[in-house]
């Protein structure tokens, strides 16, 4: 994972200083592609498995019924 995280920024980098060289507005151009794309792969990365808050457990009448005895 640090692998592909050094990468990408190498990446970036690379985009932002050849767009650098074409002209400023290219590299406005550059962070904003770069900007939507991350997000949508965040977005579509997300398969909704784990969420941040834990939701309670709920207790159904046999679990209840179960630990009672």
């Amino acid at each position: 994972m640090k692998v592909s995280a050094v990468m990408l920024g190498v990446a970036l980098a690379a985009m932002v200083g050849g767009a650098w060289l074409i002209a400023v507005w290219a590299v406005g151009l550059v962070i904003l592609v770069w900007g939507g794309l991350l997000a949508a792969w965040a977005v579509l990365r997300d398969d909704g498995s784990s969420s941040a808050v834990a939701a309670p457990a709920q207790d159904t009448p046999l679990e209840r019924f179960r630990r009672s005895a």
